[in-house]
């Protein structure tokens, strides 16, 4: 319900999620889902962990890998290390996990991999994408938990006044105003200040909230549960391995269709517009929509020499910035708070979050494609 309200991308969206678990492969169904578990429990998502368990079943996966990674098979186990780095530190991720993974007992196969590699990064991305539009699991199960209010339901002016501490609302008229106006003075030297997201995201920490996210429904699933965000320690090129010129060839020549079915949902998200903002029509929102996606991609640690990111700066206020920071880097770490946007249409903060969504996935993808490469 909540992506349908992007048609646009809607039915991308759903072709690529069925492909990935139904469609053509080298890997049984039932790992499939078995990989998607593992990478949705990187963000302590129970929401997608429950959905994608009872698919396991259905596609006749053994019920006793559902007590813990510890029951599944070698080969799976493997995987443990790529998910952790893909989901944390994806700049890290290089050849020789790769080749390691391609040698000795319980080996994979590079076309697998590669198949195991989309799959993971799917998943990473989808979840982020679920806590970032506030989904959680039902209350009254196992884990479940709810922000108080709904994440995003944006508070009337009269229903506005919180306390201090909870820092201001993302304002509808900051933006448009920025949107409006020139940019003023830009520059490509415009530097990520990476200590402050890594001050930012220890703040988000609140041990009770997390304690109830990482439960034991959890945990089984997690060779290393411990395994943390890092801060990137320096940039990458995006034109080094930028989807375009290199992922997309690279992984056509793994999977042509799927290659294509992803190179059409990345264009269709980067073009996907409405003309409008909140209730103003005719709004060309080309800049907000590309700051948040080489935004998102550049706390990733992926830097394009030819976009202006000094537009970053003009666009985004500060505290959209860290919404869009927690929710890419440490989704799990969300609270009430951060959702606080005012004036903006449900859909409109829907679409905020797959842009972010399908932008992670491009990056994560490319990284992980570079080091199969």
């Amino acid at each position: 319900a909540v992506v349908s309200t992007q048609s646009g991308h809607y039915g991308r969206g759903i072709q690529t999620h069925h492909y990935l678990l139904r469609g053509p492969g080298q890997l049984p169904k039932y790992f499939r889902a078995y990989i998607g578990i593992l990478a949705s429990c990187r963000h302590h998502c129970l929401y997608s962990v429950n959905l994608l368990e009872r698919e396991f079943l259905c596609f006749g996966g053994p019920p006793t890998w559902l007590q813990g990674i510890q029951y599944a098979p070698r080969k799976i186990q493997r995987l443990s290390t790529i998910n952790d780095i893909l989901c944390n530190s994806p700049w890290a991720l290089n050849n020789h996990h790769m080749q390691e993974l391609q040698q000795g007992a319980d080996c994979w196969s590079r076309q697998e991999l590669s198949q195991a590699l989309t799959i993971i990064c799917h998943f990473h991305a989808l979840t982020q994408f679920i806590l970032g539009c506030g989904l959680t699991h039902e209350i009254d199960s196992s884990a479940g938990h709810t922000y108080g209010t709904s994440p995003l339901d944006a508070p009337s002016d009269e229903e506005s006044s919180l306390s201090e501490k909870s820092g201001d609302p993302i304002l509808f008229d900051d933006i448009y105003t920025r949107l409006m106006q020139e940019a003023g003075e830009t520059s490509n030297s415009e530097e990520l200040n990476h200590q402050h997201f890594a001050d930012l995201l220890e703040q988000q920490s609140n041990r009770e909230l997390l304690q109830m996210r990482k439960s034991n429904a959890l945990s089984h699933y997690l060779m290393n549960p411990d395994f943390q965000y890092t801060v990137a320690k320096e940039m990458i090129h995006g034109h080094e391995f930028d989807w375009e010129e290199m992922g997309f060839p690279v992984f056509r020549g793994y999977n042509t269709e799927l290659a294509d079915i992803l190179d059409e949902k990345f264009r269709v998200i980067q073009s996907l517009t409405y003309n409008t903002m909140g209730k103003r029509a005719n709004v060309d929102t080309t800049k907000l929509r590309e700051s948040v996606w080489y935004f998102t991609q550049q706390l990733l640690g992926v830097y394009f020499t030819d976009f202006d990111y000094g537009l970053v700066k003009s666009m985004l206020p500060d505290n959209f910035k860290d919404y869009i920071s927690v929710t890419v880097l440490t989704p799990e770490k969300l609270q009430e708070d951060n959702f606080r946007f005012t004036g903006f249409t449900y859909s409109e903060k829907v679409h905020f979050s797959l842009i972010m969504m399908e932008s992670r996935f491009q990056a994560t993808f490319c990284y992980g494609l570079k080091a199969l490469d």
